[in-house]
Protein backbone atom coordinates (compact mmCIF):
# COMPACT_ATOMS: atom_id res chain seq x y z
CA UNK A 1 0.00 0.00 0.00
CA UNK A 2 1.75 3.35 -0.79
CA UNK A 3 1.69 5.87 1.86
CA UNK A 4 -1.04 8.29 0.34
CA UNK A 5 -3.36 5.47 0.12
CA UNK A 6 -2.43 4.46 4.07
CA UNK A 7 -3.00 7.58 5.39
CA UNK A 8 -6.05 7.76 3.29
CA UNK A 9 -7.49 4.78 4.94
CA UNK A 10 -6.58 5.99 8.02
CA UNK A 11 -8.05 8.47 8.17
CA UNK A 12 -11.37 7.21 7.45
CA UNK A 13 -11.03 4.56 9.72
CA UNK A 14 -10.55 7.06 12.36
CA UNK A 15 -14.04 8.64 11.20
CA UNK A 16 -15.89 5.91 12.09
CA UNK A 17 -15.30 3.80 8.97
CA UNK A 18 -14.55 0.36 10.67
CA UNK A 19 -17.23 0.71 12.91
CA UNK A 20 -19.59 1.43 10.45
CA UNK A 21 -18.41 -1.82 8.23
CA UNK A 22 -17.95 -3.82 11.50
CA UNK A 23 -21.83 -3.45 12.00
CA UNK A 24 -22.81 -4.55 8.46
CA UNK A 25 -21.09 -7.38 8.64
CA UNK A 26 -22.12 -8.60 11.77
CA UNK A 27 -25.68 -7.55 10.70
CA UNK A 28 -26.00 -11.01 8.67
CA UNK A 29 -24.17 -13.53 10.56
CA UNK A 30 -24.82 -15.77 13.27
CA UNK A 31 -23.27 -18.19 15.53
CA UNK A 32 -23.92 -21.84 14.78
CA UNK A 33 -23.19 -23.87 17.87
CA UNK A 34 -24.07 -27.28 19.86
CA UNK A 35 -23.43 -28.70 22.61
CA UNK A 36 -24.77 -31.44 25.39
CA UNK A 37 -26.39 -29.47 28.06
CA UNK A 38 -24.74 -29.66 31.40
CA UNK A 39 -26.02 -28.55 34.77
CA UNK A 40 -23.02 -26.46 34.72
CA UNK A 41 -21.68 -23.61 32.96
CA UNK A 42 -18.04 -24.65 33.23
CA UNK A 43 -18.51 -27.68 31.91
CA UNK A 44 -21.09 -26.16 29.37
CA UNK A 45 -18.38 -23.76 27.60
CA UNK A 46 -15.91 -27.15 27.13
CA UNK A 47 -18.56 -28.69 25.82
CA UNK A 48 -19.35 -25.79 23.11
CA UNK A 49 -18.28 -26.17 19.45
CA UNK A 50 -19.31 -23.32 17.27
CA UNK A 51 -19.59 -21.92 13.54
CA UNK A 52 -20.20 -19.37 11.95
CA UNK A 53 -23.92 -18.77 9.22
CA UNK A 54 -25.10 -16.42 7.42
CA UNK A 55 -28.63 -15.59 5.75
CA UNK A 56 -29.44 -15.32 2.13
CA UNK A 57 -32.07 -14.67 0.04
CA UNK A 58 -31.97 -14.75 -3.82
CA UNK A 59 -35.71 -15.65 -5.17
CA UNK A 60 -38.57 -16.09 -3.16
CA UNK A 61 -37.46 -18.47 -0.45
CA UNK A 62 -34.83 -17.47 2.50
CA UNK A 63 -31.53 -20.11 3.20
CA UNK A 64 -28.70 -20.30 5.55
CA UNK A 65 -25.12 -20.49 4.24
CA UNK A 66 -22.00 -22.05 6.07
CA UNK A 67 -19.15 -23.87 5.16
CA UNK A 68 -19.77 -27.42 5.00
CA UNK A 69 -17.07 -28.96 7.12
CA UNK A 70 -18.94 -26.96 9.94
CA UNK A 71 -21.83 -29.09 9.37
CA UNK A 72 -19.53 -31.98 9.06
CA UNK A 73 -18.41 -31.00 12.62
CA UNK A 74 -21.73 -31.29 14.00
CA UNK A 75 -22.43 -34.30 12.59
CA UNK A 76 -19.60 -36.43 13.99
CA UNK A 77 -20.20 -34.78 17.46
CA UNK A 78 -24.04 -35.87 17.31
CA UNK A 79 -23.08 -39.71 16.06
CA UNK A 80 -20.84 -39.67 18.85
CA UNK A 81 -23.44 -38.02 21.76
CA UNK A 82 -27.18 -38.45 19.81
CA UNK A 83 -28.62 -35.78 22.68
CA UNK A 84 -26.52 -33.03 21.51
CA UNK A 85 -28.39 -29.88 20.35
CA UNK A 86 -27.73 -27.10 18.09
CA UNK A 87 -28.76 -23.37 17.77
CA UNK A 88 -28.72 -21.13 15.48
CA UNK A 89 -28.03 -17.70 17.96
CA UNK A 90 -30.86 -17.77 20.08
CA UNK A 91 -33.39 -20.43 18.35
CA UNK A 92 -32.94 -24.26 18.07
CA UNK A 93 -31.92 -25.54 14.56
CA UNK A 94 -32.10 -29.14 13.57
CA UNK A 95 -29.86 -29.28 10.79
CA UNK A 96 -30.26 -32.48 9.41
CA UNK A 97 -33.92 -31.83 8.97
CA UNK A 98 -32.96 -28.09 7.27
CA UNK A 99 -30.31 -28.99 4.72
CA UNK A 100 -30.79 -28.34 0.92
CA UNK A 101 -26.95 -29.24 -0.23
CA UNK A 102 -23.41 -29.90 0.93
CA UNK A 103 -20.66 -30.38 -0.79
CA UNK A 104 -17.68 -31.41 0.86
CA UNK A 105 -15.11 -30.17 -2.23
CA UNK A 106 -16.60 -26.78 -2.61
CA UNK A 107 -17.07 -26.55 1.44
CA UNK A 108 -20.39 -25.38 1.59
CA UNK A 109 -23.75 -26.02 3.02
CA UNK A 110 -27.06 -24.45 2.96
CA UNK A 111 -30.15 -25.01 4.93
CA UNK A 112 -34.06 -23.72 4.99
CA UNK A 113 -34.40 -21.03 7.38
CA UNK A 114 -37.53 -18.71 7.52
CA UNK A 115 -37.71 -14.79 7.94
CA UNK A 116 -39.57 -15.15 11.10
CA UNK A 117 -36.28 -17.03 12.69
CA UNK A 118 -34.26 -14.31 11.39
CA UNK A 119 -36.13 -11.54 12.84
CA UNK A 120 -36.03 -13.54 15.97
CA UNK A 121 -32.37 -13.79 16.21
CA UNK A 122 -32.49 -9.43 15.07
CA UNK A 123 -30.47 -10.46 12.37
CA UNK A 124 -30.37 -9.80 8.44
CA UNK A 125 -31.09 -11.51 5.42
CA UNK A 126 -28.91 -10.26 2.81
CA UNK A 127 -30.73 -9.69 -0.52
CA UNK A 128 -28.65 -9.09 -3.17
CA UNK A 129 -29.47 -7.11 -6.72
CA UNK A 130 -28.07 -9.26 -8.52
CA UNK A 131 -27.29 -13.13 -9.14
CA UNK A 132 -23.94 -14.05 -8.87
CA UNK A 133 -22.48 -11.02 -7.38
CA UNK A 134 -19.41 -9.57 -9.05
CA UNK A 135 -16.03 -10.87 -7.66
CA UNK A 136 -13.94 -8.32 -6.05
CA UNK A 137 -11.09 -7.11 -7.44
CA UNK A 138 -7.59 -8.28 -6.60
CA UNK A 139 -6.24 -5.27 -4.15
CA UNK A 140 -9.13 -4.14 -3.22
CA UNK A 141 -10.62 -4.06 0.33
CA UNK A 142 -12.83 -6.60 1.51
CA UNK A 143 -14.33 -7.38 5.02
CA UNK A 144 -15.89 -9.49 7.11
CA UNK A 145 -17.27 -10.83 11.22
CA UNK A 146 -17.89 -14.01 12.78
CA UNK A 147 -17.97 -15.46 15.81
CA UNK A 148 -14.72 -17.13 16.58
CA UNK A 149 -14.65 -19.60 19.60
CA UNK A 150 -11.84 -17.78 21.27
CA UNK A 151 -14.10 -14.83 21.58
CA UNK A 152 -17.20 -16.69 23.19
CA UNK A 153 -17.91 -16.59 27.07
CA UNK A 154 -20.32 -18.65 29.07
CA UNK A 155 -22.37 -16.46 31.42
CA UNK A 156 -24.20 -17.55 34.30
CA UNK A 157 -27.60 -19.47 33.97
CA UNK A 158 -26.45 -20.91 30.72
CA UNK A 159 -26.40 -17.83 29.08
CA UNK A 160 -23.61 -17.21 25.82
CA UNK A 161 -21.90 -14.46 25.24
CA UNK A 162 -21.27 -14.17 21.29
CA UNK A 163 -17.76 -11.94 20.67
CA UNK A 164 -17.72 -10.51 17.44
CA UNK A 165 -14.37 -10.44 15.32
CA UNK A 166 -14.07 -8.45 12.00
CA UNK A 167 -11.56 -7.73 9.65
CA UNK A 168 -11.24 -5.09 6.82
CA UNK A 169 -8.49 -6.67 4.46
CA UNK A 170 -7.67 -6.45 0.47
CA UNK A 171 -8.65 -9.63 -1.54
CA UNK A 172 -5.11 -10.65 -2.56
CA UNK A 173 -5.27 -12.98 -5.58
CA UNK A 174 -9.07 -13.68 -6.88
CA UNK A 175 -9.37 -16.93 -8.94
CA UNK A 176 -12.38 -19.26 -10.49
CA UNK A 177 -13.88 -20.45 -7.32
CA UNK A 178 -11.69 -18.97 -4.67
CA UNK A 179 -10.43 -15.33 -2.78
CA UNK A 180 -7.22 -15.69 -0.40
CA UNK A 181 -6.65 -12.81 1.91
CA UNK A 182 -3.11 -12.33 3.18
CA UNK A 183 -2.97 -10.91 6.70
CA UNK A 184 -0.28 -8.16 6.52
CA UNK A 185 0.58 -7.51 9.76
CA UNK A 186 2.44 -4.53 9.08
CA UNK A 187 -0.39 -2.53 7.77
CA UNK A 188 -3.04 -3.75 11.09
CA UNK A 189 -5.01 -0.96 13.39
CA UNK A 190 -6.91 -1.24 15.71
CA UNK A 191 -11.00 -0.84 15.60
CA UNK A 192 -10.04 2.51 16.60
CA UNK A 193 -8.29 3.35 13.78
CA UNK A 194 -4.99 3.86 14.93
CA UNK A 195 -1.51 2.42 14.22
CA UNK A 196 -0.38 -0.36 16.55
CA UNK A 197 3.25 0.07 17.26
CA UNK A 198 3.33 -3.79 17.77
CA UNK A 199 0.77 -6.27 16.01
CA UNK A 200 -0.91 -8.42 18.22
CA UNK A 201 -0.30 -12.43 18.42
CA UNK A 202 -1.38 -14.61 15.61
CA UNK A 203 -5.20 -14.74 15.91
CA UNK A 204 -6.87 -18.36 16.14
CA UNK A 205 -9.46 -18.80 14.47
CA UNK A 206 -12.00 -21.63 14.62
CA UNK A 207 -15.45 -20.41 14.29
CA UNK A 208 -15.10 -18.01 11.75
CA UNK A 209 -16.20 -20.66 9.10
CA UNK A 210 -19.26 -19.75 7.46
CA UNK A 211 -18.72 -16.27 7.86
CA UNK A 212 -19.59 -13.91 4.30
CA UNK A 213 -17.30 -12.60 2.64
CA UNK A 214 -18.04 -8.35 2.06
CA UNK A 215 -16.90 -6.87 -1.05
CA UNK A 216 -16.37 -2.84 -0.69
CA UNK A 217 -18.11 -1.15 -3.93
CA UNK A 218 -16.94 2.33 -5.15
CA UNK A 219 -19.23 4.47 -4.14
CA UNK A 220 -20.00 8.09 -2.56
CA UNK A 221 -21.60 5.77 1.20
CA UNK A 222 -20.50 2.90 2.45
CA UNK A 223 -21.57 -0.05 0.45
CA UNK A 224 -20.94 -3.85 -0.43
CA UNK A 225 -22.08 -6.96 -2.14
CA UNK A 226 -21.61 -10.29 -1.21
CA UNK A 227 -17.98 -11.53 -2.21
CA UNK A 228 -18.26 -14.89 -0.72
CA UNK A 229 -17.97 -17.85 2.35
CA UNK A 230 -15.09 -17.82 4.58
CA UNK A 231 -14.05 -21.61 4.51
CA UNK A 232 -10.66 -21.54 6.24
CA UNK A 233 -8.35 -19.42 8.02
CA UNK A 234 -4.36 -20.52 8.02
CA UNK A 235 -2.50 -19.69 11.24
CA UNK A 236 0.78 -20.23 10.47
CA UNK A 237 0.98 -18.24 7.16
CA UNK A 238 -2.19 -15.83 8.02
CA UNK A 239 -4.28 -16.62 4.83
CA UNK A 240 -8.46 -16.22 4.96
CA UNK A 241 -9.41 -18.79 2.32
CA UNK A 242 -13.30 -18.41 1.01
CA UNK A 243 -15.47 -19.79 -1.47
CA UNK A 244 -16.77 -17.52 -4.23
CA UNK A 245 -20.81 -17.40 -3.74
CA UNK A 246 -20.99 -18.18 -7.92
CA UNK A 247 -21.23 -22.05 -6.91
CA UNK A 248 -24.28 -21.32 -4.93
CA UNK A 249 -28.00 -21.10 -6.90
CA UNK A 250 -30.61 -19.04 -6.16
CA UNK A 251 -32.75 -21.44 -4.78
CA UNK A 252 -29.75 -22.77 -2.27
CA UNK A 253 -28.64 -25.61 -4.38
CA UNK A 254 -25.18 -25.70 -5.85
CA UNK A 255 -23.52 -25.85 -9.36
CA UNK A 256 -21.19 -28.87 -8.62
Amino acid sequence: MGESNKQEALARLRTGFMVEIKQAATNYVAPIFWAHPTPHSAELESNISNGSIFFLQCEDIPFAVTAAHVYDAYLARKQQEPTVVCQVFNVRFNPEERLIERDPTLDIATFRITEREVETMGKWIHRPAQWPPLPPEEGKGVFTAGFPAVHRRVLSGHAIEWGVYSLLVTATTVRDGNIVCQFERGEWVDTRGFELAEPPPKPSLPGLSGSPLWTLTENATIAWRLGGVVTQFHDNFELLYVRRPDCIKPDGTLNR
